[in-house]
């Protein structure tokens, strides 16, 4: 059902922007725009949004919101120099956008440990406890795979207005310590 809701949203998108005959109306909005490169991308840009946001939305896929986000910058970089009654329209937009970043940031730790689940190489089951994956080279030259369990030192999340931060301490058997980071800015965790 998802497939044929956004393949409906796909040819309805398409054919505002591409095959109805509005002509007129895309000439007003080409002729307030200041970058003369650019007037022909701006069915793209809309295209691009409308359908990335759809498809983040009804598929899950987290990426697709980075297009979104990218489109609809490039709308408001190219309608740069439109009248006061329309800036303020565009400023609105940016302001929904800033909002809705904000509430995608999570505020509890689950999605950090969702986080460092996601990686190939952990898998955090308890509050105490993580198994590593950890690749071993025999002395027959053959690569052995082995999991590992690694105590949790400390497990650390704060929550900010626009972002948050995890922290994840893990000690092995050896005594050897990884720290593993991640910071969340508009629902999205990125590693540093």
């Amino acid at each position: 059902m998802n497939y044929v809701f956004m393949m409906v949203i796909l040819f309805l998108s398409a054919y505002n922007l591409y095959i109805k005959k509005n002509k007129e109306a895309w000439e007003e909005v080409r002729k307030e725009i200041h970058f003369p490169s650019i007037k022909s991308s701006i069915q793209f840009l809309f295209f691009g949004a409308i359908n990335s946001f759809f498809g983040a939305y009804i598929f899950g896929i987290e990426w697709l919101y980075w297009i979104t986000l990218y489109s609809v910058l490039g709308l408001v970089i190219c309608y740069e120099t439109v009248s006061s009654k329309k800036r303020r329209k565009i400023v609105f937009v940016v302001v929904i956008l800033i909002l809705f970043s904000i509430f995608r940031v999570p505020t509890n730790p689950a999605s950090f440990d969702h986080f460092v689940n996601s990686k190939e190489s952990y898998q955090c089951l308890s509050s105490w406890q993580c198994v590593k994956i950890v690749e071993h080279v025999t002395p027959e030259d053959m690569l052995e795979i082995v999991p590992e369990v690694v105590q949790v030192q400390e497990r650390r999340f704060n929550w900010f207005l626009f972002y948050s931060k995890g922290l994840l301490k893990l000690e092995d058997e050896k005594g050897d310590v990884e720290e593993l980071r991640g910071l969340n800015v508009a629902g999205f965790w990125f590693e540093y």
